[in-house]
């Protein structure tokens, strides 16, 4: 039987098609393309411990894990992002001094404060003018990694999980939280409803030596402010094999192929190590990044991976730190690699 040209054209894109509906139909959760991003209806997502049991239920009987996260965010049923990742509204080069940005946090208008992981210093960046206009010293050389500002107290975390507490701009304590080395913690962030410091660890997420069903997976560890005490068990765990799913990533611009090419791409290991967290101010959602994997999660207070996203290397270098402003505008820095200068990214919140 002979099939022209046009016919077989006619079959191979009936046959893509059919393809495409059934991949975005799973189970009993829809995808469907609203204004060409593909949208969730409904997820439910579980994490799980190492034999197989619930560690977070999501289905509606039971919304409280028994850790810390006992008020839940409610999410709405679609999320889209309210950040275009492809074109930062501002960029903003860093001086040598800033070339190992760890962190950074929008504390005053207009005003960002950064650390960097070697030197005990604090950099203020005006936004406005494009520099830095203050450097100050705070404490001796150690591994700094991220930092936040909580009225008038500022909290440096450092990659042993200890905290340093500073007034006035000045070292007044020292917080052991039990977290080690073997943790790397590496993302600090406040959470203004639970009074908590949120702790991601990029390497083990255990607390004690000996436990292991979380192997696998990465925590985050809320320090309480009002008994400045560690929590025993993580606040939330992230498992990578979650982040496989495709259907995470709503912020994509798909053409069929592109959908395809994309689900395949996610099918790799994926080494989600957390570098940065921060709390969203308007939706209260947890932003996770990961230099490692390049990417970006989100999480609600429930623990759900509500969303992901992969970042374009051209932009983001070594993502390693992020902020909000009070309206939800999102900074990311860049550590110095190659050539290029170490950076801080704006994304304006079209929330």
């Amino acid at each position: 039987m002979n099939i022209s040209k046009k016919g077989r054209i006619i079959i191979t894109l009936s046959v893509l098609l059919l393809f495409f509906l059934v991949f975005i139909r799973n189970g009993t959760t829809l995808y469907r393309l609203k204004d060409s991003i593909l949208v969730k209806t409904h997820m439910n997502l579980r994490f799980t411990k190492g034999d197989g049991n619930n560690l977070f239920r999501h289905s509606g009987e039971d919304r409280n894990p028994g850790f810390l996260n006992e008020k839940v965010h409610e999410q709405t049923d679609e999320f889209i992002f309210p950040y275009t990742f492809t074109h930062p509204s501002m960029e903003f080069s860093l001086p040598q001094c800033l070339d190992e940005i760890s962190g950074l946090f929008y504390f005053e208008p207009n005003r960002l404060i950064c650390i960097q992981d070697e030197k005990g210093k604090m950099y203020v960046f005006d936004i406005d003018k494009g520099k830095v206009t203050k450097k100050i010293k705070f404490s001796e050389t150690s591994d700094y990694e991220d930092i936040v500002v909580v009225k008038d107290t500022v909290y440096v975390l450092q990659s042993n999980g200890n905290i340093v507490e500073l007034r006035n701009f000045k070292k007044v304590s020292l917080y052991n939280t039990k977290l080690s080395n073997k943790n790397n913690a590496e993302g600090l962030a406040f959470d203004p409803e639970r009074n908590l410091l949120l702790i991601a660890c990029k390497d083990s997420p255990h607390l004690k030596k000996k436990r292991n069903e979380l192997k696998g997976k990465k925590a985050v560890y809320g320090f309480d402010l009002g008994n400045k005490s560690i929590s025993p068990q993580p606040v939330y765990v992230i498992d990578e094999e979650l982040l496989k799913d495709h259907r995470l990533y709503p912020s994509k611009r798909l053409s069929l192929l592109g959908f395809i090419k994309d689900a395949g791409l996610l099918k790799r290991e994926i080494d989600f190590s957390p570098s940065g967290i921060a709390v969203h101010p308007k939706t209260g959602d947890i932003y996770l990044i990961s230099s490692t994997a390049q990417m970006l999660i989100v999480l609600n207070q429930n623990g759900e991976i509500i969303a992901a996203e992969e970042f374009d290397k051209r932009i983001f270098r070594q993502p390693e730190g992020i902020c909000f402003s009070p309206d939800g505008d999102m900074f990311i820095s860049n550590e110095k690699k190659g050539k290029g200068r170490a950076n801080i990214l704006r994304f304006d919140y079209k929330g």
